[in-house]
């Protein structure tokens, strides 16, 4: 193909055009700001140990601002799944949790099991949350919580979904 004058002119129109339908189209998304999915714990598992529980599960917490699980004992698993609520409002901390591990980030992924300690003396776990006591037929849900601002930002929450069982 020769280009001349009036060829030019209709690449560069075409080529703008172009530029106009993909370059602004994928501008438009720019304020869409989607937060990080928070992985959950899977696998939960509560070992009755005689004088302590043991709580096992596995995650994949490589989240920007991971900060840890928080648990959460009631006397049924709705209770326990709704406790990061006030009067319908998420919660922005874990000061209502029964027990709050921190972990660092490289611990927590799907290959290693971690394994937390509830009451009893310390015999060296992952975690020791002495102050936590498991009550048979309650139930326990573990979240985990991602330390992050969501000011002006919709549907963002600092938990994951829950993982819930019945302790024995």
């Amino acid at each position: 193909m020769i280009f001349n004058k009036n060829n030019k002119i209709q690449f560069y129109l075409i080529s703008a055009a172009w530029w106009m339908v993909l370059g602004l189209n994928s501008c438009s998304n720019a304020s869409n700001v989607q937060m990080e999915h928070i992985h959950p714990p899977t696998g939960l598992v509560i070992i009755d140990m005689g004088s302590y529980h043991e709580i096992q599960f596995t995650s994949d917490n490589t989240e920007d601002a991971f900060s840890g699980y928080a648990f959460f004992q009631a006397a049924d698993m709705q209770t326990a799944k709704d406790r990061i609520y006030i009067n319908g409002v998420e919660i922005e901390d874990t000061a209502t949790a029964d027990g709050y591990c921190t972990f660092q980030i490289n611990v927590t992924n799907y290959m290693n099991l971690i394994k937390v300690q509830a009451g009893g003396a310390d015999v060296g776990l992952n975690c020791y949350l002495s102050a936590l006591t498991l009550t048979s037929g309650n139930y326990l849900a573990v979240r985990a919580f991602v330390d992050r601002s969501c000011e002006g930002i919709e549907d963002c929450t600092k938990w994951s979904t829950a993982a819930v069982a019945q302790v024995p």
